[in-house]
């Protein structure tokens, strides 16, 4: 019984790895590639070496079926002459005459591979170019126009190398001689005709934070290809940039509302868990005095944002107010002093608010002390405050011929005739808080107290 036992289940074990090996070989054999052989004979009837010697010619073919695929070929080769000096077995191809080759007019799949027998009449150094195309050709002379010869994949050399591996997905294939005849025994074109069923995203693109204007940016992503056989292939977007596609495009200006990309590549597209997540922040624009309100008509408008190289500008100065600096929050930026200046973060930390801070020049006057201010008594000269609001210089002394005198007498709060501050309307100097008045030694000033006033009288006599 126990001898019954163990011959039942070595009979299993037999049966079940019999079994394993059929569908394994079945298996293989379903998923391998189908590569097509082409000898002489494939596109013309032997020649015949007996009897007198005929002449051979280039020769057309069309509707050549491949040996394995479903690729359908055309071109033109040397059709060999009959006779025992002009009988020959080998494929030959020219590049004179711009009409020498072969080329698929129907895909057998994806293009693998191209390995050819070099035949010992051609010289060493004889080169086979190779070319790839996602259109049909429909004749060899398609490789000798740059509109139709698609791309030049690489080449095949004599005395180098004897195949071209394909890495690039091509559905035609061309080839033809670089220079010259050459003349080869045999040629094989391997196709794989494996269908891409979905894609996921593997890895991100180096960038995800976006600021809202700019464009996203697919560099560093890859992807993972699964197809109809159950294989996997990770594919990087650079190299292969015109393979892929994007919605938004990578012409899109990205808005807060986006928050995934989704990548479409061979016809198959991410769906929303494997699509590329993106944040893209806001940025506000905005341009303020140096009390932090809002500028009045007439005055510089908001700056303006370049997304393409993240750079922000400040309106031009308007209405006697000048550039300050630059107020930015969750971001960092090259400058805050000058314009333009440049958004250096490469993620934001959140919403990004951009101010563009002006001032108002404070305006001297001089005039006789004591007199009323005319303009025909005025001289006048801009200086501006440092950032803590404090010094105050008056640059150069009147003379007399500007018919207020020499002699400086210090500095006057008052009242002027014409709107010269910021809130456009006639107001006192009287809260300025002016230091060192009424003495020569007194033309440099302090203004300890920020002031919403914007002029102020400094007295001579003569």
């Amino acid at each position: 019984m126990t001898n019954l036992f163990t011959f039942l289940s070595d009979w299993k074990l037999k049966y079940i790895c019999a079994l394993v090996v059929l569908l394994c070989v079945g298996v293989g054999n379903a998923w391998a590639n189908d590569t097509d052989e082409f000898t002489y004979t494939s596109f013309f009837t032997a020649c015949t070496s007996s009897g007198s010697n005929t002449s051979g010619s280039y020769t057309s073919f069309t509707n050549k079926s491949g040996s394995s695929s479903d690729a359908v070929y055309a071109g033109m080769f040397y059709k060999h002459g009959n006779g025992p000096d002009n009988c020959h077995d080998y494929i030959q191809m020219r590049s004179n005459s711009s009409n020498s080759g072969l080329v698929s007019t129907t895909s057998g799949g994806k293009v693998v591979s191209v390995t050819v027998t070099w035949n010992s009449k051609s010289s060493n150094g004889a080169t086979l170019n190779v070319y790839g195309s996602n259109s049909a050709y429909s004749a060899a002379t398609d490789l000798y126009d740059n509109d139709t010869d698609g791309d030049l994949i690489g080449t095949i050399v004599k005395g180098t190398s004897v195949s071209l591996d394909i890495d690039d997905d091509y559905e035609y294939i061309g080839l033809r001689s670089n220079s010259g005849a050459l003349y080869l025994d045999d040629i094989s074109i391997e196709w794989s005709n494996k269908t891409l069923s979905s894609i996921v995203k593997k890895t991100d693109a180096t960038k995800t934070t976006y600021i809202e204007g700019e464009k996203f940016n697919p560099a560093g992503l890859v992807i993972t290809a699964t197809y109809d056989d159950a294989s996997t292939e990770d594919i990087a977007y650079t190299g292969n940039e015109t393979k892929f596609s994007f919605s938004p495009s990578t012409a899109t200006a990205l808005t807060t509302s986006n928050d995934k990309v989704t990548i479409t590549y061979g016809g198959q597209s991410t769906d929303a868990t494997h699509s590329q997540g993106i944040t893209v922040f806001s940025i506000t624009l905005q341009a303020k005095d140096e009390d932090g309100n809002a500028i009045a008509g007439g005055g510089p408008g908001a700056p303006t944002f370049t997304a393409a190289t993240r750079t922000i500008t400040a309106a031009a100065n308007a209405a006697n107010y000048v550039f300050k600096e630059w107020v930015v929050t969750n971001a960092s930026a090259t400058s805050t002093s000058t314009t333009p200046t440049t958004i250096t973060s490469a993620a934001p930390s959140g919403n990004i608010t951009v101010t563009a801070k002006y001032y108002k020049p404070i305006n001297v006057y001089w005039k006789v002390k004591g007199a009323a201010w005319t303009p025909a008594q005025l001289g006048t000269s801009t200086v501006g405050y440092n950032t803590a609001w404090s010094t105050l210089t008056l640059p150069t002394d009147p003379t007399t011929s500007d018919g207020c005198g020499d002699k400086f007498m210090g500095w006057t709060p008052g009242t002027i005739a014409t709107p010269l501050d910021k809130d456009d309307d006639a107001d006192a100097i009287s809260d300025l808080n002016l230091l060192n008045s009424g003495n020569k030694s007194g033309k440099t000033t302090k203004i300890t107290t920020e002031t919403t006033f914007h002029a102020v009288f400094a007295d001579y006599t003569k």
